[in-house]
């Protein structure tokens, strides 16, 4: 081992002079001490021999350890005769080799500087002699730089406390005249700004997530495994797509998924990717975003929008090759380097049916879960989770209830609106501060009420008639509000019949038993019947689809691809013979509907009037109330 050469005081008084008035100097001279360290342990180095070094830096601070070496090259005894250099990115953000390959041949003595987060060509790595990395930056270092840049002292317990955040982070908030408190306040500053989302709980304290949280809970007991070495990480589903309506909570959800596994969070999305610039700039900023998950490892990335990457096999020829560039980048980060172990990729989205499957394989994001809205039992608790003094249990249950068709993001907002009532008054919020804070309410009342429960009560004697499943519930909201447009709604369990064709039409018939009911007791049906997406109409013409284009079970044998009621109304409007089986299908089952309708009229009536009095009915009283009027009627 040689001597351990040092920076004398005639060498860093050049070294400061010339980083008085450079906007990086800090971080430039830290940088130069750091790689002196790593350099001096090299004996070859201050050897008149050929030797070559490969030194792996940081990612972010590339650009600064370029300038040390040269720094380094002009102050350390031995090495003055290296030639430096680093790959180039090219014009579509690739990683380009070709300088270092041709220094590496050419030089007798070279320093190579690389990206730790970019995997060298097998080449590169044949050629040079050492591979090390750079020593990570230390306290000490930081107190040293600060001293010969500023002649004032750094305690070394409050940079140690600073150097709990990203180096690179650190770097950038000491600055000329910010003494070490203060740069230590910044960085926490710009940690409270930038994370400004509120900390939810682990994902075993939501409600609502179903599939998704039980996905969790599988991936932490992995983790913990994994930590203890007990299974490979090549064993752990660590890629997850999450789809669902806006306001859900995708994006919260994967940060609990985070604080369950005890991993790091990391967020980021193809928006914040594409602002950086063109194409190389994109694939840089996508890059770096996996470099900086695999340096806090173990750690969830959470990529947002997740579906704006889009389809190769959907893009137009103006934009493929940009397009088909981005998709690409993002197929290298998932299966390459970048994506190393200890990562979890989460990406969440409103339409997984655009996104290319190539991403949607196993070892990708190979699990998809979908997440809907909160039914009546995740909704209470949800609003018991924001409002846990909230008196009146019973009438929380009646809110939540009131409350079909929000979302997990619409309760929150109701709930904070609530306790911003309360404070006013210096009192914890209650229910009637809770139903003040929700959208305006129409009232459903009179005649309307009176059609919609009968609506309802079609719903439920045809689905018993045709034991479509157990009845949850049956009920009859007390009024339409903006956000949840909807007058009432009976919910079944479907039972495990086998998916035959008699099993699809017995559906079709049951969505339109509101209909029918309202047209054999009135001559006529209202507009609740169709007209928006997901309407009881809209849904008989998907199944009446499906069962024609798809699944073999309509008047002729073919498939189309059609996973979307977008794309099944795109089918019935670009093909008459496919429109007109599916308008003879929801035609034949309608008669059918109503025909069920007439044999169980009184039950239909009786719920009806129960619905528009009480508003509710539980699905054991309803299936109890059928029964008996089928033995009324056997009798």
């Amino acid at each position: 081992m040689g001597r351990t050469p040092s920076l004398g005081s005639s060498g860093m008084t050049a070294m400061r002079n010339r980083h008085r008035n450079a906007s990086s100097a800090f971080a430039r001279i830290t940088c130069t001490l750091t790689l002196r360290e790593t350099l001096a342990s090299w004996k070859n180095l201050q050897e008149n021999s050929s030797f070559s070094l490969a030194v792996r830096v940081p990612n972010e601070l590339l650009d600064d350890y370029v300038g040390a070496a040269s720094d380094v090259l002009k102050v350390m005894p031995g090495v003055e005769d290296f030639e430096i250099c680093t790959p180039a990115i090219a014009t579509r953000g690739k990683i380009d080799f070709s300088e270092v390959t041709s220094t590496l041949r050419l030089a007798k003595r070279a320093l190579i500087l690389l990206d730790q987060t970019t995997p060298a060509p097998r080449a590169i790595l044949a050629a040079v002699d050492e591979v090390v990395d750079v020593l990570p930056i230390a306290a000490t270092t930081i107190v040293r730089a600060v001293h010969l840049l500023e002649e004032r002292e750094y305690p070394i317990d409050v940079v140690e406390k600073m150097l709990a955040y990203p180096i690179a982070e650190v770097l950038g908030a000491i600055r000329p005249g910010r003494d070490a408190e203060q740069a230590l306040e910044r960085l926490r500053e710009a940690h409270r700004r930038t994370d400004s989302s509120e900390d939810p709980p682990p994902v075993e304290e939501l409600h609502g997530y179903g599939d998704a949280a039980k996905w969790v809970r599988d991936l932490s007991i992995d983790m913990d495994a994994w930590r203890k070495g007990v299974v490979p990480w090549s064993e752990i589903d660590a890629g997850l797509l999450l789809s669902g309506p806006p306001g859900v909570g995708k994006s919260m959800f994967a940060k609990a998924a985070a604080k369950s596994c005890g991993a790091a969070f990391l967020a980021s999305s193809v928006a914040q990717w594409q602002s950086r610039g063109h194409l190389g700039d994109l694939l840089g900023a996508m890059r770096a975003t996996f470099a900086e998950a695999a340096t806090k490892a173990p750690c969830i990335l959470l990529i947002d929008e997740f579906d704006s990457i889009g389809d190769r096999t959907r893009f137009s020829n103006r934009d493929a090759q940009y397009c088909t560039e981005v998709v690409a980048g993002l197929l290298e980060c998932l299966d390459g380097v970048h994506r190393r172990e200890g990562i979890i990729v989460i990406g969440a989205c409103n339409h997984p049916q655009t996104i290319d499957a190539a991403l949607l394989r196993p070892g990708r994001l190979g699990t998809h879960i979908r997440v809907g809205l909160p039914d009546a039992a995740a909704r209470t608790a949800i609003l018991r989770g924001y409002l846990p003094n909230c008196p009146g249990d019973h009438q929380l249950v009646e809110v939540a209830r009131e409350c079909d068709g929000f979302s997990g993001a619409d309760l929150a907002h109701a709930a904070k609106a609530a306790h911003r009532l309360a404070r006013r008054r210096g009192e914890d919020p209650t229910v009637a501060d809770l139903i003040a804070s929700l959208p305006p309410m129409t009232p459903i009342e009179g005649e309307m009420r009176k059609r919609i429960a009968l609506h309802e009560a079609g719903h439920v004697a045809v689905g018993l008639a045709l034991d479509i499943g157990a009845l949850t519930g049956v009920v009859v909201r007390k009024g339409f509000r903006d956000n949840a447009p909807v007058g009432g709604g009976a919910v079944f369990e479907t039972t495990r019949r086998l998916p035959t064709r008699p099993y699809f039409l017995d559906a079709i018939a049951m969505s339109l038993g509101g209909m029918a009911a309202e047209i054999v007791l009135h001559g006529e049906h209202l507009e609740g019947s169709g007209g928006s997406s997901g309407s009881d109409l809209h849904k008989a013409a998907d199944i009446a689809t499906i069962m024609v284009t798809q699944i073999g079970m309509g008047q002729t044998l073919n498939h189309f691809k059609a996973d979307t009621p977008e794309a099944r109304e795109r089918l019935r409007r670009s093909i008459p013979a496919i429109n007109r089986q599916v308008e003879k299908t929801l035609a034949t089952q309608l008669e059918r509907a109503k025909d069920i309708v007439r044999e169980n009229i009184d039950f239909a009536r009786e719920l009806a009037a129960i619905l528009d009095k009480e508003g509710a009915v539980d699905g054991e009283r309803a299936t109890a109330l059928f029964l008996s009027e089928e033995k009324s009627d056997a009798s």
